[in-house]
């Protein structure tokens, strides 16, 4: 069989994101090499995510391998990109060559790699361009606590006719939506999925094909299509948080601003934050109309840092502490050139949205921290 370096080796990263560093078998730590006429297809798959994708070669004899996935990676990588490369499977040993010189490596029985679970069903199809971007836009806000499982993945819905993506931590909310064609959104209508992060980023990479869902009869798994990947993962079980009851529906502070000058204020001002001994690493932002300025200022034993950056307020003047990161993570990942922070409290939720957009479909939610004066 021979296949293209370069095609060969970007099948074996995706498809490697599914190998799992310390597997709970043997054959895990392998990928499933199958040639059929035409084509070559590689698995990856640690019980819980996998990944499968098709690349073209010349087959002169269907069959099916596995190999440890980290050294033949490794080999393929390094390969010159100029060359094709053969690959030959003898009993239990399986052949690289290139024009750079041949590779031995041990094989192991197909038998014992999992199967690619296969799910029948009517299938969900969604643009892949749209959905990327909005999962990507939130899936940071997402939880790494284990103890709070449903939190760990992105939420996607459909509300009214658009497809809306969430994602929480308890600390901080993303919500990005996306207008679905009236003529599609009644197929759509009961989608209500949460899908683990590690699989949503994969998600994220596909093609800008479409992207096809196929959930199991109780929606404990899925089947991702799109171009020449398959991706399987299971989707969490129980009802997500009710994201809309979460964002308040009106503000007595408002102010916007400029988005880039405000990032960049956070980075200089986070820089003093995150020495804090307590790790809370909070900025107190103050929001004075006199002036028509707001004040970003960190206290640290270490040092002490304040910028003021212009402003247009609207209602009271307020002061607010925040963990820089969560701010940050919320105006990089707007991508306009005003937002809006809006508040009533110092102790209740602050909103972040694009000032330069009327619909709002990127919304960023984030709990305030109290810190001593």
């Amino acid at each position: 069989m021979i296949v293209s370096q370069a095609e060969f080796s970007r099948a074996l990263t995706a498809c490697g994101r599914a190998v799992p560093s310390r597997a709970s078998h043997p054959i895990l730590t392998n990928v499933l090499l199958k040639a059929e006429e035409g084509s070559l297809i590689l698995t990856g798959f640690d019980l819980n995510l996998g990944i499968e994708t098709k690349i073209l070669a010349q087959v002169g004899q269907p069959g099916s391998t596995a190999v440890n996935y980290k050294l033949l990676h490794e080999i393929v990588s390094k390969l010159p990109s100029d060359s094709p490369v053969s690959l030959s499977l003898e009993e239990e040993r399986f052949t690289i060559s290139s024009l750079s010189g041949n590779y031995e490596l041990s094989a192991s029985d197909p038998i014992d790699f999992p199967d690619f679970p296969v799910i029948q069903g009517d299938s969900i199809l969604l643009p892949a361009a749209e959905l990327n971007k909005i999962t990507s836009s939130v899936s940071f806000c997402c939880s790494t606590d284990e103890a709070k499982q449903i939190l760990m993945g992105v939420n996607i819905k459909t509300i009214g006719n658009t497809i809306r993506c969430a994602a929480t931590d308890g600390h901080r909310l993303g919500v990005a939506a996306f207008a679905v064609p009236s003529d599609k959104i009644n197929a759509l209508a009961d989608l209500d999925l949460t899908i683990p992060i590690a699989p949503m980023k994969e998600i994220a990479g596909l093609s800008d094909e479409e992207i096809s869902i196929t959930p199991s009869k109780f929606r404990d798994q899925l089947i991702i299509k799109s171009g020449a990947t398959t991706i399987t993962t299971r989707s969490f079980a129980g009802a997500y948080p009710n994201v809309e009851q979460l964002i308040p529906k009106s503000f007595t502070t408002s102010v916007i601003i400029d988005r880039k000058a405000f990032a960049l204020s956070l980075g200089r001002v986070g820089t003093i934050a995150a020495m804090a001994s307590n790790g809370s690493n909070a900025v107190r932002i103050a929001f004075n109309d006199e002036q028509g300025m707001m004040s970003i200022r960190a206290d640290a034993d270490g040092g002490k840092a304040s910028e003021q950056l212009a402003m247009d307020l609207e209602g009271k003047p307020l002061e607010i502490a925040f963990n820089v990161k969560y701010l940050t993570d919320a105006v990089k990942a707007l991508k306009c050139e005003r937002i809006v922070l809006s508040c009533n409290t110092p102790v209740t939720p602050a909103v972040i949205t694009d000032s330069d957009s009327d619909d709002n479909l990127s919304t960023y939610l984030i709990m305030p921290i109290q810190v001593k004066q």
